[in-house]
């Protein structure tokens, strides 16, 4: 600082700022001016495809859902078994195990079954391991009046009865839809293991989300580019193949009426799902020479 400004000198401020813009000039260099192409060239040579890469690839499936009705003091026989669909939330080759026709609890109508979710073909052109990281699935449920006819009355509408739906958790993520088809609503109520809301009329709809990530598995690789898709504790697969059966996470989604009276049948309700999920792709296919 110059002797001759002082602290009390007017000055003193402007001087200071004098002095950092100096500093800061000092500090950054002028550039030379780049190259006005040097950016596309860069890209262009950029490998094409990395070695590993993360993507995400989404899934849509509506179908519908018909709960079985619960007669009044006869709640825990075979007519209070849950309607369940479900899903195989890290099966990138077949997210929807089930197809139009299987023999359960639920009436089930489609409105495409069995498709893989968009971008699976696609990049399954350049990698041939694929291993789903995590996924959220959002579930959407909807109710609806009902259309009957009296014969002094003519046709009237019936309000739709409440009716539970949600998906189970705990150890049922490990169950697949066989298994699972045996469950009891009664049962996983008092054991804590369903997630569920209440849908009572058409103009509200009920929202729920289920998350899952591979990273909270206590047998995942912690390298999974290194991962052999051949092994039994492999969480990934090659292109248009399952992953290990006992690796596989599977969501059931249920509808199942909340009243007992008797000769009650809810309104079948629909259901639209989707699923997005975070995809490691590794094992990249070599490109042959044109």
């Amino acid at each position: 600082m110059a002797k001759w400004i002082q602290k009390s000198d007017p000055r003193y401020k402007a001087y200071l700022k004098r002095e950092a813009r100096d500093k800061r000039r000092k500090r950054k260099p002028r550039k030379a001016k780049a190259y006005k192409n040097s950016y596309a060239i860069a890209k262009i040579t950029a490998p094409l495809m990395p070695k590993t890469r993360l993507c995400m690839m989404n899934y849509v499936q509506r179908f519908r859902l018909d709960p079985n009705p619960v007669n009044a003091g006869n709640t825990d026989v075979t007519n209070s078994l849950l309607p369940i669909r479900t899903f195989t939330i890290n099966n990138l080759k077949d997210f929807d195990e089930q197809t139009s026709g299987i023999g359960s609890a639920a009436a089930m109508n489609d409105e495409f079954a069995n498709h893989q979710p968009r971008g699976y073909d696609q990049w399954g052109t350049h990698y041939n391991n694929m291993t789903v990281v995590s996924t959220k699935t959002s579930i959407e449920a909807r109710n609806r009046y009902v259309t009957l006819s009296d014969a002094n009355h003519g046709p009237f509408t019936k309000p739709p009865e409440p009716v539970a739906v949600g998906y189970l958790t705990s150890h049922f993520n490990k169950i697949d839809h066989a298994t699972a088809l045996s469950t009891k609503f009664n049962d996983v109520l008092e054991q804590r293991q369903v997630r569920y809301r209440e849908l009572n009329d058409d103009r509200h709809k009920v929202n729920l989300t289920h998350t899952w990530q591979l990273k909270k598995e206590p047998t995942r690789s912690k390298n999974l580019n290194m991962e052999t898709t051949t092994s039994d504790f492999a969480w990934g697969s090659m292109y248009n193949q399952d992953i290990n059966q006992a690796n596989k996470r599977f969501l059931h989604i249920f509808a199942t009426p909340l009243g007992i009276k008797d000769n009650v049948d809810p309104t079948p309700i629909d259901f639209t799902v989707q699923i997005s999920a975070v995809v490691l792709l590794s094992n990249r296919n070599d490109m042959s020479r044109s």
